[in-house]
């Protein structure tokens, strides 16, 4: 018996069963009908692949069933399991698009998509990150300071492009630094005198931004409420702690659409209405925002725009490796609603 440790082969196998290698990899393609094995050697090659943990080989597999004619080619997306599930979403569809519409790809590659998730903070920790054994291309997003700085000290062996961070010597899409204060201008303007900013922990470097601007222009002292996570339950809880510790306010800025969702419900069960006692801003504009109860006003580029723009920059490097790495801005966008 072959330790765990061990990559157990299709010649293992047939040695364990007493059979060729053929025979094993006959049945276990679901060939055995046609190569008439028998039902015995059939259940007794099954038996053998549960005994000693057998794995099959993907990526020889796919070089088998690709056209001969193309390479094998898999994008990854690469993200925190703390993203909301809408951003991940917004990032497979237009990768998914991006590679569809890109003939002059299509007629080289065979692609396939993955997503790779990693703990915030641990993305040094994801198998095969640095020897990029696993993909060929990805899209990184929802870094933490911790991953950044990994990112910063480490040159990735594959083509990758970074969403709402810049580092040196990676190619880049970011959103304005103007979103924290144009919601404060819009929060001024309304006469909030008791803001506050909720957010999810830990902070990335593009929420940072948007708290440091929002403060900024805001001017005075902003109260923080910070959430465990991105979720709509997050900032359920958030919120609701903040009320039960006898926290006030009057406009909330929250930095993603999904935490904003979450805070409408805690402020209803507080007998709080939006926007008569309390205005709320959100960042992403997702599909959902505008079918809230009151529709969101958000500000900020549409998660869409900023996918889509990272999916086709990635397929760009791909068809052009020897491009000089390039931070490419989303512009501001105001989608103005009934909550504020």
């Amino acid at each position: 018996m072959k330790s765990k440790s061990s990559k157990v082969t299709i010649k293992m196998i047939a040695e364990h069963c007493g059979v060729s290698a053929c025979t094993v990899s006959s049945v276990l393609q679901n060939h055995y009908k046609s190569r008439r094995i028998t039902m015995e050697t059939v259940e007794k090659i099954y038996k053998a692949t549960k005994e000693l943990g057998y794995l099959p080989d993907i990526s020889a597999r796919r070089m088998r069933i690709n056209n001969s004619s193309k390479m094998p080619l898999i994008l990854a997306l690469l993200t925190s399991y703390e993203a909301p599930l809408n951003l991940t979403n917004n990032f497979l569809q237009a990768l998914r698009e991006a590679v569809k519409n890109n003939e002059a790809l299509n007629s080289r590659f065979e692609f396939s998509i993955s997503i790779e998730m990693f703990p915030s903070g641990k993305l040094s920790e994801m198998k095969n990150i640095i020897s990029g054994n696993c993909f060929n291309a990805a899209i990184i997003t929802n870094t933490s300071p911790a991953d950044d700085l990994f990112l910063k000290e480490n040159i990735l062996p594959f083509p990758a492009v970074l969403v709402d961070r810049k580092i040196d010597g990676y190619s880049s899409v970011v959103s304005t630094d103007a979103l924290g204060r144009d919601a404060a201008k819009m929060l001024k303007q309304k006469g909030r005198k008791l803001p506050a900013i909720l957010c999810g922990t830990p902070l990335t470097q593009s929420t940072q931004m948007r708290i440091d601007s929002f403060k900024k222009e805001y001017g005075g002292k902003i109260q923080r409420i910070s959430a465990v996570g991105l979720s709509e339950g997050s900032g359920y809880i958030a919120l609701k702690q903040f009320f039960s510790c006898g926290g006030k306010l009057d406009s909330l800025y929250c930095i993603s659409d999904s935490l904003a969702m979450g805070a409408y419900l805690a402020l209803k069960e507080n007998k709080l209405c939006v926007p008569k006692d309390v205005s709320v801003i959100g960042v992403g504009d997702y599909a959902y925002s505008e079918y809230f109860s009151p529709p969101l006003t958000v500000v900020g580029a549409k998660y869409g725009e900023l996918s889509a723009l990272a999916s086709s920059m990635l397929l760009s490097i791909i068809e052009n490796p020897q491009q000089p790495p390039h931070v490419a801005e989303v512009g501001e966008r105001v989608s103005l609603r009934s909550s504020v």
